[in-house]
């Protein structure tokens, strides 16, 4: 069973593990040695700021990744000019990646956490990250665009997924 919860101060100290985890490292900031204080300062000023929602994915009763949503400031970036809600994710416990469980998660969260009002959902992987990619097409996410992200100062993989409501 597959839940999210939300993310608060307590859940900072996992998530500076998972950061530090190669398999993630290697995509949430690779270029970074941030500390404990660091993360702890970046991520709690995050929970304050109402702009984006922040989740550890939960699965069995295991906590093994994070997750969160956000409106994307600018929809043409993908190609679009609705509102949309962007997400990043990582599976941040090594003994559940390459298993299958990022498309159920993704799925799971797009019906039972972002709004029903909302019709498309962005993601923007790198494009070096060809296991998110392939996980993110077995979701139903469309390339939109592949191109520079002066945000990211990298290749951006743009897709989107467009919800039936």
């Amino acid at each position: 069973m597959i839940t999210f919860k939300k993310f608060k101060n307590s859940d900072i100290d996992i998530l500076y593990i998972w950061l530090n985890k190669d398999h993630v490292k290697r995509f949430w900031y690779p270029d970074c040695e941030y500390s404990f204080e660091e993360i702890h300062a970046k991520y709690s000023k995050k929970l304050m700021n109402d702009d984006t929602n922040m989740f550890i994915i939960v699965i069995d009763d295991i906590e093994v990744g994070f997750i969160q949503s956000y409106i994307v400031d600018d929809p043409k970036l993908f190609n679009s000019t609705e509102e949309m809600v962007g997400i990043d994710l990582f599976i941040g416990d090594i003994n559940y990646i390459k298993k299958g469980n990022g498309p159920l998660v993704i799925r799971e969260f797009i019906d039972s956490v972002i709004s029903k009002n909302i019709k498309f959902v962005g993601i923007d992987p790198e494009v070096s990250n060809v296991f998110a990619i392939k996980c993110y097409k077995k979701v139903g996410f469309k390339h939109i665009k592949t191109e520079f992200s002066n945000t990211e100062k990298k290749m951006t993989y743009y897709m989107v997924y467009e919800r039936k409501i």
